[in-house]
C-alpha cells in the first residue's frame, strides 16, 4: 500500500545516500497555501536512482535542492491559469519559510529561477520538450518578477514593460506560435491604415503596371477616388486599402521596388518602424514553432 503524507512532510537538509523511490506516494493535495513535502536543502547522493512516480508534487517545495537529474514520471504539478505547471515556491505562504525572501522584502524569484531551469533542463535530457517548455515559462517569469530594485514603481515597470515582458506578451516566452502570429496579422492591419495619413506615392511606370486614378493615396483624396472609381463606392474603398494593405505586405517582405512608396519622412518613419515589428514577430513566430514540434 502506498505511503500517506497528508499533512506536511519535512524532509529538509536530509542526505539520501542510497536509491529512494516515492512510487504512488499520497502527499498533500488542496486548495491551501500550505506545504506536503518539503525537500529544500536535500541531497540525493545518486540523483538518477532517486525515482518520483505517480505522484502529486503541487504542494512540494524544492528550492535549493537539485533536481536537475531525478526521474519524475507520471507525475502531478500546480498549474497556473494558462494550463502550463508552476511550482509551488511561487505561491507557498512566506509566514514559516524566510529563506524565500529577498533583500527586497518579496519573494526570492531568482531563487525559484534555478529550480525552474533545472527541472527543464531534467525533461529536456528525456526529450519531454512540452513539459519542458512549461518549466521555460516558469523561468522567465521569475526573471521577469524579479528585480533588484526596491522602488516599487521600478519593479513595476520592469516587469511589466520592461523587454521580458514584451517577450512574454508577443509569445508567452516563446512558447506560442500563436501570439506572435495574430499580432503580425495586427501589425499588418493597423499599418495598412496608417501609411494613408502620410501618404502613399505611386512609383511604378514600367508599361507592365496599369497607372492607378490618383499618383498619391490618402485619407484627402479617398472621396476623390471612390467618386473617379467606375464602379461600387465600397469597391473603391476596398482598392484604395488594398493598395496600402500590399504596401504593408510588400515592406514586411523587405520588398525593395515598391509600387506604392509611403511619403517621405513619416512615411519612410512608418515603414522602417513595421520592418523592426514584423521582423522580430516573424522570428518569434518561427522560434516558437521550432520549440514547439522539434525532435
Amino acid at each position: 500500500m502506498a505511503t500517506k503524507f497528508l499533512k506536511e512532510a519535512n524532509f529538509s537538509e536530509a542526505v539520501f545516500h542510497a536509491a529512494v523511490e516515492f512510487r504512488g506516494t499520497e502527499f498533500r493535495h488542496d486548495a491551501g497555501l500550505l506545504p506536503g513535502p518539503i525537500f529544500s536543502l536535500v541531497q540525493f547522493m545518486v540523483p538518477e536512482t532517486a525515482i518520483f512516480y505517480r505522484t502529486y508534487l503541487g504542494q512540494a517545495l524544492f528550492y535549493n535542492c537539485d533536481v536537475s537529474r531525478l526521474t519524475f514520471s507520471s507525475v502531478g504539478w500546480r498549474i497556473r491559469s494558462n494550463g502550463k505547471r508552476q511550482l509551488f515556491e511561487e505561491c507557498v505562504s512566506l509566514e514559516d519559510f524566510y529563506d524565500l525572501w529577498d533583500d527586497t522584502d518579496e519573494r526570492d524569484y531568482s531563487l525559484i529561477a534555478e529550480t525552474h531551469q533545472q527541472l527543464k533542463k531534467n525533461y529536456d535530457n528525456r526529450q519531454d520538450y512540452w513539459t519542458a517548455g512549461d518549466f521555460h515559462y516558469g523561468e522567465m517569469e521569475m526573471k521577469r518578477l524579479h528585480s533588484p530594485r526596491k522602488n516599487k514603481a521600478v519593479r513595476w515597470l520592469h516587469r511589466n514593460l520592461g523587454l521580458v515582458a514584451w517577450y512574454r506578451y508577443a509569445s508567452e516566452y516563446g512558447e506560442s506560435y500563436v501570439r506572435p502570429l495574430l499580432a503580425l496579422l495586427v501589425v499588418l492591419a493597423l499599418f495598412t491604415f496608417l501609411f494613408p495619413l502620410p501618404g502613399l506615392i505611386f512609383t511604378k511606370s514600367d508599361t507592365n503596371t496599369i497607372p492607378p486614378l490618383f499618383s498619391i493615396l490618402n485619407y484627402g483624396d479617398l472621396p476623390a477616388y471612390i467618386h473617379a472609381y467606375k464602379g461600387p463606392g465600397w469597391i473603391a474603398t476596398l482598392a484604395f486599402f488594398g493598395h496600402s494593405l500590399m504596401t504593408a505586405l510588400s515592406v514586411a517582405g523587405f520588398q525593395k521596388e515598391l509600387i506604392y512608396q509611403p511619403a517621405y519622412p513619416w512615411g519612410r518613419a512608418l515603414a522602417l518602424l513595421e520592418l523592426l515589428l514584423t521582423s522580430a514577430l516573424i522570428a518569434l513566430f518561427l522560434l516558437a514553432l521550432r520549440r514547439q514540434f522539434r525532435r
